[in-house]
């Protein structure tokens, strides 16, 4: 899970360029890609060196990395070498000391690579790719995407095919030895999943830990030094340990992102490999189901950005940091039961597009958005069994607009309207939300709102826990929409959520 602010996709970072793991300046001679095209041509017998090439140039030349200088006061450029850092806390202790600060530039990935780096990272893609029996299924399509591609975002490219070589060379011998396919029980360890769990959950989990607070280090996509620096951190920066890791024993993966889950607080993001079948998946109980979106990492270039959503924007201000780049695709079909909405905004709005929110720590939040015709909006794809709110765009951000509905679990929209004149009920309730400090406690004081037609929260009743886990109110309205919120915190934790037989149903 993220931390409680939303994916920091514009933070400052430290990470390091590729040569022999080590901080090092640009390379003086960038790749000259016509040079290495011409190289493998020049060979009948590099012809998946050259398509790999081809690829790497073609989907390439938009991607930029994040790359830090550590300054002093007065402008002087320190170079600090993370790869001899063994923690965040002594590099917080280096800085301090020398009173430096970090200081980031956007540099094109044209700039950092090199011919040797290509060549390189091409020999041992294509190596791993031959090698393995778990990848069999792996198709030529799926290498090029998700297996030969040196990065996952706007991580500084580096050379951690060999780190993650080395690092489990001997024990991938062994298990290739061991289980060479003759005898039963052969495919225990020889199939993505169980390898992910062995490798990535197993031996990554015990030196790279979740710590959501870690943030001194937050990139967009940080680099195997960073993480090994810091070693700690929350799942998006997590993640990219998994992604190299699996494709240095060639398995395709990348990440799938989510922004915010919508049925409850905060996001997440996972490594998604190919499986046994041939189809980019989870590990086995890693699903993300019930989210509202669920954005794919690319390498390929997909363009959805530059032909489906920047011509809607029309210049304005654009909030969805996560989609504008042109390299991720929209997958949430893969996790979870979708549906188009349809959303009627009145004839009064001259809007190009819509955003469509969810809940999230106290607040609607735009997770997507959907291009508006004749005063209609379309969002496309959006996850089941979920609370939504659309909104226009303003100087400011947006406005809420129109009424919360729920897109049920057959993909119909559906409104509550609680019953405010008649009979009213009991009820028995436990929790504020299905995360953090989610059980109500004793001595505590909760407020029981609901939510009327007009979008507008009243107070069902005051009440004071009288025993932990367990509170419970008299005079409630029935068929509504509700809030148990803690009166000694914020309001940001406390979920909605409505009852099926006095029992609490998350949205």
């Amino acid at each position: 899970m993220y931390s409680k602010q939303l994916l920091p996709f514009y933070a400052i970072i430290l990470t390091m360029t590729m040569a022999e793991m080590a901080c090092k300046p640009e390379p003086s001679r960038p790749v000259d890609w016509q040079e290495v095209i011409d190289g493998y041509a020049a060979v009948p017998g590099d012809s998946l060196q050259l398509a790999a090439a081809i690829f790497l140039r073609d989907n390439m030349s938009d991607l930029e990395s994040e790359v830090v200088d550590f300054q002093t006061k007065d402008g002087k450029v320190i170079d600090i070498r993370l790869d001899t850092i063994t923690s965040e806390e002594s590099l917080l202790r280096i800085m301090d000391a020398q009173q430096l600060h970090a200081v980031t530039r956007v540099v094109p990935d044209s700039l950092l690579l090199t011919n040797e780096m290509i060549r390189e990272n091409i020999a041992q893609s294509l190596a791993a790719w031959r090698k393995y029996p778990w990848n069999k299924s792996a198709s030529w399509q799926m290498f090029l995407e998700y297996l030969l591609p040196y990065k996952v975002r706007r991580e500084n490219p580096e050379n951690w095919r060999n780190y993650f070589t080395d690092r489990y060379h001997s024990h991938l011998t062994d298990t290739l030895q061991k289980y060479d396919g003759t005898h039963p029980g052969d495919t225990l360890l020889t199939i993505p999943n169980e390898l992910y769990y062995d490798i990535v959950v197993d031996d990554i989990g015990r030196w790279y830990k979740y710590e959501p607070s870690a943030t001194l280090l937050a990139t967009t996509s940080p680099g195997l030094i960073e993480l090994k620096a810091v070693s700690k951190g929350e799942c998006y920066r997590g993640s990219h340990l998994g992604v190299y890791a699996l494709r240095a024993i060639g398995i395709p993966s990348t990440i799938d992102l989510v922004p915010v889950w919508g049925s409850q607080n905060s996001g997440h993001a996972t490594e998604v490999f190919l499986d046994e079948h041939g189809k980019m998946s989870t590990a086995s109980g890693r699903t993300l189901e019930r989210a509202a979106k669920v954005f794919r990492q690319c390498f390929k270039r997909i363009n959805y950005w530059k032909d489906s959503i920047a011509p809607h924007t029309k210049g304005s201000a654009f909030l969805l940091q996560h989609l504008i780049h042109n390299h991720w695709m929209d997958v949430t079909h893969e996790h979870t039961n979708v549906s188009d909405i349809t959303y009627q905004l009145g004839d009064t709005t001259d809007a190009s597009f819509a955003y469509i929110c969810v809940y999230n720590y106290g607040k609607w939040v735009p997770i997507f958005l959907g291009a508006c015709t004749n005063g209609t909006a379309v969002f496309r794809q959006m996850g089941r069994n979920m609370l939504y709110q659309v909104a226009i765009p303003a100087a400011d951000g947006y406005t809420l607009t129109g009424d919360i509905f729920l897109l049920n679990t057959e993909g119909k929209i559906v409104r509550q309207s609680p019953d405010i004149n008649g009979p009213r009920m009991a009820i028995q309730l436990h929790k504020l939300n299905t995360g953090s400090l989610s059980w109500v406690k004793k001595q505590h004081v909760y407020n029981l709102l609901y939510l009327d037609t007009s979008g507008i929260w009243h107070s069902a009743g005051v009440q004071k826990c009288m025993q932990d886990s367990s509170i419970t109110f008299p005079d409630v309205p029935r068929n509504a929409l509700y809030r148990l919120v803690d009166r000694a915190g914020d309001g940001r934790l406390e979920r909605i959520f409505s009852l099926d037989k006095n029992e609490q149903v998350w949205r």
